[in-house]
């Protein structure tokens, strides 16, 4: 007996993985194919156990992780499809059958494999050497300070920053606005960036610190993070474009 599962792009890498594990633990061994340029896995019942035995099992066990079988039909004798229902799996079931909504994964430093996150990270747009030199010159009252962005690091960047004269706008709304165009261009001008983005799928992005920024990030579990926002609303946009 074999199963298949379409992966749609409506469901994130987490419930992907959850589904896997409990079909794996139901007994299934999974293999890949893929047709029509979409991917499926086919799960081998290894245990020779007759279907009604083995699909209460896997619906049951899938329905602990807030997954349901919304589709189930006959290829062949031997054959099902099943498809994950994008709707529930956002949600858990607990042991007296309540559903609840599932924890929310969370990025909450934007460092190592997740530095692209970062306004430091090299990704060069208008002219400057990435998003925190372009969002410092953005700041600048006199064109001539602009210039010092153009080269150097992020970090002597945005030191230097606190040194210039500030437009008369400048205003926290502003500043929101601004880093938005910012961030929004530095992934139109990297689609690889772009495809890391949106792989980070419905996770939270919190720009953690240690440094004291509450309104860009949160530090010591208080902030308004601002730019995490902005990557979660640029990622949702993305993922509606043809970057996948």
């Amino acid at each position: 007996m074999s199963l298949t599962y379409h992966k749609y792009p409506t469901h994130n890498e987490q419930t992907i993985q959850a589904a896997k594990a409990v079909l794996a633990a139901s007994g299934y061994t999974i293999k890949y194919r893929n047709r029509d340029g979409k991917q499926y896995m086919t799960l081998m019942d290894y245990e020779n156990r007759t279907w009604e035995l083995g699909r209460s099992i896997v619906e049951a066990n899938l329905k602990n992780v807030g997954i349901s079988l919304v589709m189930l039909t006959s290829g062949s004798r031997h054959e099902f499809t099943m498809r994950i229902n994008p709707e529930e799996s956002g949600f858990v079931w607990t042991d007296d059958n309540t559903k609840l909504p599932a924890p929310r994964p969370v990025i909450d430093s934007f460092k190592g494999k997740h530095k692209f996150l970062s306004n430091f990270h090299s990704s060069p747009i208008y002219g400057y050497p990435s998003v925190e030199h372009a969002y410092q010159a953005s700041k600048c009252a006199n064109d001539a300070d602009k210039k010092q962005f153009r080269t150097g690091t992020p970090d002597h960047a945005k030191r230097s920053g606190r040194k210039v004269q500030l437009r008369a706008d400048w205003s926290d709304q502003l500043k929101i606005e601004i880093m938005r165009v910012l961030v929004r261009e530095k992934f139109r001008a990297h689609p690889k960036l772009a495809q890391r983005l949106v792989a980070t799928n419905t996770d939270e992005l919190i720009e953690g610190n240690w440094w004291g920024d509450t309104f860009w990030g949160v530090c010591d579990g208080e902030g308004e993070n601002h730019l995490g926002k902005i990557l979660m609303d640029i990622r949702t946009d993305l993922s509606r474009e043809d970057y996948l």
